[in-house]
């Protein structure tokens, strides 16, 4: 036994950048958790509202939505409201 197996693991530390106000249809203006995608690492969890930046694009997280960085890095986003259409 390794002295580290009773020790709790945690989730990784988020790369947060900052704060910007977003406007989301249906909820207005909100202040949304700004992360820069490059340092996301597995096991993050992120809770809308947030923006993830990164070079070529960037990823919108609603309200009520949760992106998971799995053991791939690849962002894995879970909506809150299975109800939504488009319009």
């Amino acid at each position: 036994m390794h002295h580290t197996d009773n020790v709790p693991r945690m989730k990784p530390r988020l790369p947060k950048r900052g704060v910007r106000t977003v406007i989301f249809e249906g909820a207005g203006p909100v202040e949304a958790s700004v992360f820069d995608r490059a340092k996301l690492l597995a096991k993050n969890v992120i809770a809308g509202p947030a923006i993830i930046e990164e070079t070529a694009s960037t990823t919108v997280i609603e309200p009520g939505d949760v992106v998971a960085v799995n053991e791939y890095g690849h962002l894995v986003m879970e909506l809150g409201n299975a109800n939504r259409t488009e319009d």
